[in-house]
């Protein structure tokens, strides 16, 4: 109610705040939501360190959004934290937050096979050896090109080949 106004008369605004630095916020549901997490095709969680999969057999990357993002982007990285190539589907623009009715979680096919190239017109598969899985989210109001303003999440470690 406002001063010096009719009280028969309600006015409700809605609003939904946050207290803090937006940019700075956590974009991937947390951990405790036990995501991001590896499935198998059949959607089965499974260990990531035991599984096997290739290009014939794939498994997938569960994760959920709790704020939208303008970019995500999924890749390998070696053991000195350089990007062995990218997920073909892993990548993504406006990508909305996950909510429990309309999308639980989005994923992502990982198998061995990834988008190579300057222009990412090119697919190889990658040698074996120990990778780890990078899934990195824009924060709001974020810098594309600027790594400190994604939020990233590093798997276990993957190892391809015996």
């Amino acid at each position: 109610m406002f001063d010096n106004e009719d009280y028969t008369m309600q006015h409700v605004v809605p609003y939904a705040g946050y207290n803090g630095d937006f940019s700075k916020i956590n974009v991937l549901s947390p951990p405790s939501m036990g995501l991001p997490a590896f499935m198998d095709i059949e959607g089965n969680f499974t260990d990531i360190s035991t599984a096997k999969f290739d290009s014939e057999n794939p498994i997938l990357l569960a994760f959920g959004l709790d704020v939208p993002t303008a970019f995500l982007y999924s890749v390998f990285i070696d053991s000195d934290n350089k990007t062995v190539g990218y997920l073909a589907d892993g990548n993504g623009v406006y990508v909305p937050r996950t909510t429990p009715l309309t999308i639980p979680v989005f994923t992502v096919t990982v198998n061995n096979t990834v988008l190579a190239g300057d222009d990412f017109s090119q697919t190889a598969i990658i040698p074996d050896g120990k990778y780890k899985l990078r899934l990195a989210v824009l924060r709001p109001f974020g810098d594309p090109g600027n790594d400190e303003d994604f939020e990233m999440w590093d798997s276990e470690e993957i190892t391809f080949g015996e």
